[in-house]
């Protein structure tokens, strides 16, 4: 690009979206996403990257944005951490954190976290803040509700503010039983399925040989243990 059409397009006339790009710059080294953020266009700024005319400023402009990328191409990949860490605590999805950076692949962050102990540790605490904005969540939707809009024929209907007059959205409260039944079964026992097997159970009198040997395959091996020990001690010592 000639120094006319620089001049005819000049990057000098956005000071502050230059140093908001060479900020981000510094922080990932990728020309693109900073003047995508910067709201300037990418071409140019690529171009006076490259830039190797006799204009004086925007030889310096070209000169900190090259040093800009090359200190932020050695910040990309805690940067590429970072974005990854706060999608992972918004949505507790692996998905959505590889998808919200543009670098790097989930392998690449599998890995990482083998090495990193620190990123591993963050990893976690991410996955435990989503899904704890997830439970607050539910038990807003469970326990208190929420008001959602009354339609009839896919339109909304509308009722009258009594304060101001004017026309405002008829909602009406709804609550999940589902979400307020899985918070009971997760917080009190008393709602919780019965997972074990009953041995006193009967059936005319007593547990038909299928039922028995059912039971007992469900049971875990420090069970069998305790029930052998409970049928040798009602058994007795063997008789000679």
């Amino acid at each position: 690009m000639s120094d006319t059409h620089w001049r005819e397009y000049s990057l000098l006339d956005y000071p502050k979206k230059l140093d908001f790009a060479l900020e981000e710059l510094r922080a990932h080294g990728d020309v693109e996403l900073a003047a995508d953020k910067a709201g300037l266009d990418g071409k140019h700024v690529r171009l006076l990257v490259l830039y190797e005319g006799d204009d004086v400023s925007l030889l310096d402009w070209a000169m900190a944005f090259e040093m800009a990328q090359a200190e932020g191409k050695g910040n990309q990949a805690r940067y590429a951490k970072q974005i990854f860490l706060g999608s992972l605590t918004r949505h507790a999805s692996v998905i959505e954190a590889v998808a919200s950076q543009r670098w790097y692949s989930r392998s690449w962050f599998d890995i990482e976290r083998g090495k990193d102990p620190a990123f591993d540790a963050d990893w976690t605490e991410a996955i435990e803040t989503a899904v704890d904005k997830l439970r607050l969540e539910a038990w807003r939707r469970g326990a208190e509700g929420v008001d959602e809009p009354v339609t009839y024929q896919g339109e909304y209907s509308y009722t009258t503010h009594p304060t101001t007059g004017e026309p405002e959205k008829t909602v009406v409260r709804k609550y999940s039983d589902g979400l307020l039944k899985l918070l009971l079964k997760r917080y009190d026992p008393a709602f919780r399925e019965r997972t074990g097997v009953d041995l006193t159970a009967s059936v005319d009198g007593g547990l038909t040989q299928d039922a028995a040997m059912k039971a007992l395959g469900q049971l875990k091996p420090e069970e069998l243990a305790v029930l052998q020990k409970v049928v040798d001690e009602a058994d007795g010592p063997d008789q000679e």
